[in-house]
């Protein structure tokens, strides 16, 4: 006999810890293959789960503060002092109905706050940091990349690409019908579930992970960058770590794992644009974060530069590459600090005297590299971007 198979005591022990996403992941697949093998518990967890949705259909009713009292002199008028033993009865069994809803019914009530984006909550528009109390079976769509933050349990944040549709089940739980979403799960032992399609679902404990679907199609893509995930088909579940991405769906078998580079995973997520632009004698390299996510960018780096400057000239086979120090030289205004942070939508403008770059007299064409400083927060970065070059007479 297998000696971590589970038994039907302890199934049943486990079910309102499953029920309530309170079960540690090595339990839950325990618990998966015992289900899968025993019509008895199955039959009793369907009965948990009929009993948990019709109190979950019960409106809820604040009492007053002075409410307990009131009943309680109510009993009591209406209870023979001979029969009072009967109140104790009543009031336990009172007590205990109280305490069985309680278990029961969903943990707190899930929070969405909306960040950035063009949101949809259930058809109805959600402005920027919007707090909202979220109930189950409730739909999220995302009109344009949109940061939303879930609070329940802990705190969940999801990056969700134009035309991503996600509905929440639970607090614990998730549906994605179609699109595209980067998940940000915090630490915690109770398991994070998505499913995908029917029977498919991508299950975290804490990790930073993208998952896409096609609104259409069969397949999904589930990659890693932090952490790991395990994927769920009814089978024996399938482990993604750091760096593994799995392509996965209904039509086809369950495949392996395979590496993918962390940079490519977000390549969605804009990093920030850069562009040069001459203006009254002077180069401005503007970099701008066109991500719903906070970045950091430096304007200097002691090992290496965030940005090079990149010359033609007539006599030259290659572009010569300006030196650091030059571009310290003739950085105007103050840039002090080695690392800025830009929020979405924020700017950084850098002012270079093009008569201090080091370059001969003669017309040059100048061009603006930038390499964003690794790794960005979340490994976020599209790789290096080019700007379009600029015409410079240096006399």
């Amino acid at each position: 006999m297998d000696a971590s198979a589970m038994t039907c005591p302890e199934s049943s022990e486990n079910l309102l810890a499953r029920f309530r996403s309170e079960l540690s992941t090595l339990d839950s697949e325990r618990q998966d293959r015992h289900l899968r093998g025993c019509e008895a518990c199955r039959q009793e967890e369907a009965e948990m789960l009929a009993l948990a949705r019709a109190l979950a259909a019960v409106p809820v009713v604040e009492p007053s503060a002075d409410s307990w009292s009131i009943l309680k002199r109510q009993i009591e008028a209406d209870v023979p002092a001979p029969r009072r033993g009967r109140l104790v009865l009543l009031l336990a069994g009172l007590a205990a109905a109280c305490l069985l809803v309680a278990l029961l019914l969903p943990s707190p009530e899930t929070t969405l706050i909306a960040g950035p984006g063009d949101l949809l909550l259930n058809g109805a528009p959600l402005t920027r940091d919007e707090s909202t109390v979220v109930s189950e079976s409730s739909g999220i769509e995302a009109r344009s990349m949109a940061l939303v933050t879930l609070h329940a349990a802990r705190d969940l944040t999801l990056v969700l690409a134009a035309g991503t549709r996600l509905v929440v089940v639970s607090e614990s739980q998730f549906r994605l019908e179609a699109g595209h979403v980067n998940v940000r799960v915090a630490k915690g032992e109770a398991p994070i579930r998505f499913e995908v399609f029917p029977g498919y679902v991508v299950e975290v404990t804490g990790t930073v992970f993208d998952l896409q679907r096609a609104g259409t199609g069969e397949l999904a893509t589930v990659a890693v960058v932090e952490g790991q995930v395990r994927v769920r088909t009814g089978d024996e579940p399938v482990l993604l770590l750091q760096g593994n991405t799995l392509t996965f769906g209904p039509g086809i078998s369950m495949p392996s794992p395979s590496p993918v580079d962390p940079w490519r995973i977000h390549d969605w997520l804009s990093a920030p644009t850069a562009s040069l632009d001459l203006e009254e004698g002077l180069l401005r390299l503007t970099l701008r974060n066109d991500s719903v996510l906070p970045i950091a960018v430096k304007p200097f780096n002691p090992a290496a530069a965030a940005y090079s400057l990149l010359a033609s000239g007539p006599d030259l086979n290659l572009p010569l590459k300006i030196q650091e120090s030059m571009l310290r030289s003739a950085a105007r205004g103050v840039h002090d600090r080695e690392i800025v942070t830009l929020q979405p939508g924020e700017r950084y403008d850098l002012l270079l005297d093009p008569g201090a770059l080091g370059l001969p007299e003669g017309t040059w064409r100048v061009s603006a590299v930038y390499k964003p400083y690794p790794p960005l927060p979340e490994n976020l970065w599209r790789g290096h971007l080019k700007t379009e070059a600029r015409t410079i007479e240096i006399r």
